[in-house]
């Protein structure tokens, strides 16, 4: 016959508090918000100190090309309309878009402009043009061209003075499609 509070028997004798499995608040923890999935929003984001000053997450990214100018918009989708948390655009004056040929951003172009801008349009902010570039490069791992989707790489740091912006970096890889 057990022992009172030991496994086992046909009486179902209560369970000793050694033998019954300790609460872990913890564990509880994990297993809800695992249950509950990850936190909704943008799958995808931008790094560097500029995401102190602005969010930098993203939906998807898109490149237009034209004759004069390569962009890539980063956006995010909002119920009505969408965002373009940060637009790359670099002018073709004197060069060509190749695949794995990076783009200088800071460098002159043949018209004495800076070759690369970066600006956004993001609902209720004010907030559209950044800084002139210190340095930045802008890098497609294959060909431009519609229907495609581009890996790439962007990375850009904001010349220092007092404007929003200023002395800030940033940079990541993605994957845009071309329309």
């Amino acid at each position: 016959m057990p022992v009172r509070g030991q496994r086992g028997g046909a009486e179902g004798k209560a369970l000793s508090a050694e033998a019954r499995a300790p609460f872990c608040p913890f564990a509880l923890a994990v297993a809800v918000l695992a249950a509950c999935g990850a936190p909704k929003g943008p799958p995808h984001r931008l790094e560097g100190s500029l995401s102190v000053l602005m969010d930098l997450r993203y939906d998807l990214a898109q490149i237009d090309l034209s004759n004069q100018d390569v962009a890539v918009r980063f956006v995010r989708k909002r119920s009505e309309g969408e965002d373009v948390v940060l637009k790359v655009t670099a002018s073709l004056l004197g060069t060509a878009v190749d695949a794995n040929e990076p783009i200088d951003l800071a460098e002159q172009t043949p018209a004495g402009a800076q070759r690369g801008t970066l600006s956004r349009n993001v609902f209720d902010d004010p907030r559209r043009e950044l800084p002139a570039l210190e340095r930045g490069r802008l890098l497609f791992k294959s060909s431009v061209v519609p229907g495609a989707n581009v890996a790439g790489e962007v990375s850009a740091t904001f010349e220092n003075g007092t404007h929003f912006a200023s002395g800030r970096t940033v940079f990541g890889s993605f994957t845009a499609e071309v329309p």
